[in-house]
């Protein structure tokens, strides 16, 4: 065996170690949210030089244990997602999606931040108000059903 094959596989010892680390970190932050409740988000992407973006994810809530406020910040990693053409459906079913997986109730999403895209906040059918009616229609079909 030369050095290469040694360092290759040091690599990989570190990527499994970065990657375990990594997953116990978000179970933790995604345990947090879930304790505290309602949540907001910001999320933000940037063009990449391969012409998808990088979109990330930040999550707020506030953390009331024993009678104090605790207000957390935490930084979600969601995914590559292309933003080519900046088709507004697809981003808002990623960031949906996203949150489902986490097992974060998108009803208990309380505020939406949006950056970097006339598409993401677009107040008729934009990112936000698309993912903002993905909350409601669960209550307008049971409002629609009572009557």
């Amino acid at each position: 065996m030369g050095q290469n094959s040694s360092l290759t596989y040091i690599t990989q010892i570190q990527n499994k170690f970065k990657e375990i680390v990594g997953n116990k970190i978000r179970q933790v932050i995604i345990a947090h949210v879930q304790k505290a409740k309602y949540y907001a988000m910001i999320s933000d992407s940037t063009p990449y030089i391969s012409h998808k973006g990088q979109a990330s994810q930040v999550v707020i809530y506030v953390l009331i244990e024993n009678q104090e406020f605790r207000v957390e910040e935490s930084l979600f990693y969601i995914n590559f997602i292309e933003t080519k053409n900046k088709i507004k459906e697809r981003i808002s079913r990623v960031i949906v999606s996203k949150l489902k997986a986490d097992l974060l109730d998108i009803v208990n999403l309380r505020g939406q931040a949006y950056d970097n895209a006339a598409a993401m906040i677009g107040c008729h059918t934009g990112v936000q108000q698309r993912i903002h009616y993905t909350i409601l229609m669960p209550n307008l079909f049971l409002a629609q059903t009572i009557r």
